[in-house]
């Protein structure tokens, strides 16, 4: 339940950040912004359907599983400890 009011607190924030702030001396190029969101979700849908990235998906989900499994049997192993004190 905590680890779910911290994803909607962060997705809260990130709809709240700025761009960052140019610097008039700067000479890096003005990358274009996507107009929509809808723009970026398919820019974002290209990037994962594509060759490359095809290949990373599965190591992306083992390591969410594999912390998602561990964090859970963390609590249960300190719960365990507190309780043989």
């Amino acid at each position: 339940m905590v680890m779910l009011v911290i994803m909607f607190f962060s997705v809260g924030i990130l709809f709240y950040l700025k761009e960052p702030i140019k610097h008039a001396g700067s000479n890096q190029e003005e990358e274009e912004q996507p107009a929509s969101i809808k723009i970026a979700l398919h820019k974002i849908w290209n990037m994962i359907s594509s060759r490359r990235f095809i290949g990373i998906i599965p190591q992306i989900v083992w390591a969410g599983m594999s912390i998602a499994f561990y964090s859970g049997l963390l609590v249960d192993m300190l719960s365990q400890v507190i309780k043989a004190d």
